[in-house]
């Protein structure tokens, strides 16, 4: 998850003026398009196994206190700013 979120960090760059660029951060965005389409895809198929889950009425269990904290959804606040490109 945290690879996920660093490289939906690091595309951040993409926002704004794409002429600041140069030919040299073509390999890194394109590892971390890459990442992020992986652990989105990810996250897809994690989904449609709870809902065939549910659908099948199986109980889903909650984590213990123990993966209470890694199970929890990432907010926005928690992703970690990529300094841009120099």
């Amino acid at each position: 998850m945290l690879e996920e979120l660093n490289a939906y960090n690091m595309l951040q760059v993409l926002i704004g003026d794409p002429s600041r660029l140069g030919p040299a951060d073509l390999p890194g965005l394109r590892v971390a398009l890459h990442k992020a389409e992986r652990g989105n895809l990810l996250g897809i198929i994690a989904r449609g196994e709870l809902d065939d889950s549910r659908r099948l009425g199986l109980t889903i269990r909650t984590p213990d206190a123990r993966l209470a904290e890694a199970c929890a959804p990432v907010t926005e606040t928690e992703t970690v700013r990529a300094d841009p490109p120099r």
